[in-house]
């Protein structure tokens, strides 16, 4: 199992997968890739996050949360899980830190690339 980092941490994890093994990854054909990740499609770094990384290495699009990702049951007898995006404390301090002020989730974002620009559905 393999965990998503930015490769700010420096623990020497073999199992952290970084923005530069991603960009080392094979190129594959796959239409849609879903990343639960935290934060893997926060808008402040769309041009250097987590699923902007695996979007340049398949064919199709990257659908992946802006904030946290918070996982449930949707309903109480255990059905289907449900995934959202929220926005809380990490959230807003990767805000800050990228543009010095808090914002809005902007929720899950669809990345698809065409010609080096993103677009964002």
């Amino acid at each position: 199992m393999y965990y998503l980092s930015d490769g700010s941490e420096n623990r020497g994890d073999k199992y952290k997968l970084t923005i530069p093994k991603i960009d080392a990854l094979e190129f594959k054909s796959i239409d849609v890739l879903i990343l639960l990740g935290c934060n893997a499609g926060h808008y402040d770094y769309k041009w250097s996050n987590v699923a902007y990384a695996f979007n340049k290495r398949i064919t199709g699009c990257v659908v992946a949360s802006e904030g946290t990702v918070k996982s449930g049951n949707l309903n109480d007898i255990g059905g289907a899980a449900s995934f959202k995006s929220i926005k809380d404390g990490t959230f807003n301090d990767i805000c800050i830190r990228a543009t010095g002020k808090k914002r809005d989730n902007r929720g899950w974002i669809v990345i698809k690339m065409e010609e080096e620009m993103i677009l964002d559905i």
